[in-house]
């Protein structure tokens, strides 16, 4: 701020605190803090702040499985197998709000189709999701970058169809 404006901004508080009584000022204070109150409100609503992080699951998505590449690129297959899961396991409950304990291979299924994903691309995240599960846990031997790469298309695919629907 420009020291002629800070000054304007101090004579203008110092006339309209002498015009106003401090009655009408803590009334206007008041009108204030409820406009500003109801506002942060309507942007606080729980189905508008849910949207908005469905808006952004496909960018988190990508950011966690970007930082899954660097794992491969590490040689180091535990962490990358981890991060795959959150990677869509959070994309997931961002864009569907599921929460952890309704994440059943069936539900997500199920839910995919709802949101107007076609079966076999529901199919897919599941087998995705199985496939990363079983490398991570059973050290079963699969290609990481196979995953990585199943991984990306299939979270790709869901955003293309559920924007087109």
């Amino acid at each position: 701020m420009t020291e002629f404006k800070k000054l304007l901004d101090l004579h203008f508080l110092r006339t309209f605190s002498q015009k106003h009584t401090l009655d009408e000022l803590e009334l206007m204070r008041k009108k204030l803090t409820f406009i500003v109150d109801e506002k942060r409100q309507k942007e606080e609503n729980p189905e508008t702040l849910m949207a908005k992080r469905a808006l952004k699951a496909g960018k988190m998505a990508k950011q966690r499985l970007n930082k899954a590449a660097g794992f491969i690129s590490a040689n180091d297959h535990a962490a990358f197998y981890d991060e795959n899961l959150r990677a869509l396991y959070a994309y997931l409950s961002e864009k569907m709000h599921m929460q952890a304990h309704d994440m059943s291979k069936q539900n997500i299924k199920e839910q995919l189709e709802n949101m107007s994903v076609s079966t076999n691309t529901a199919q897919r995240f599941v087998a995705v999701l199985e496939s990363c599960e079983m490398a991570r846990y059973a050290a079963f031997s699969q290609n990481a970058n196979d995953i990585y790469e199943q991984s990306v298309a299939v979270i790709m695919d869901v955003e293309k169809e559920i924007k087109s629907s």
